[in-house]
């Protein structure tokens, strides 16, 4: 088959090659009557609540000082004393054992 010969290779080439002549396309001029559009947000009760809920969080202290300090004076005294029991419950329960 010869490609330069057949009747329908040539029309669509034709074809394609007037579409190329074309201008392209630009967008239309700004109109100033058209409103601009404009973005908006709208946060429901529960994003609220939630935002409320980690401003406290974020207030209350990660480390409670008073327990750490009381802690340190009991284990440098000698007072602190954790039951062997309660040793051996938690490794099981967490599964160190």
């Amino acid at each position: 088959m010869n490609v330069f010969n057949n009747p329908d290779i040539q029309r669509l080439a034709r074809v394609f090659q007037s579409g190329n002549n074309h201008k392209l396309k630009t967008a239309p001029p700004h109109v100033a009557d058209r409103p601009s559009p404009s973005d908006s947000v709208v946060i429901s009760e529960e994003a609220k609540l939630l935002a409320g809920i980690k401003q406290r969080l974020d207030a209350v202290p990660d480390v409670r000082r008073e327990r750490v300090e009381s802690l340190k004076r009991a284990i440098e005294s000698g007072e602190y004393r954790v039951p062997s029991e309660a040793i051996a419950e938690a490794m099981i329960r967490e599964g160190a054992v």
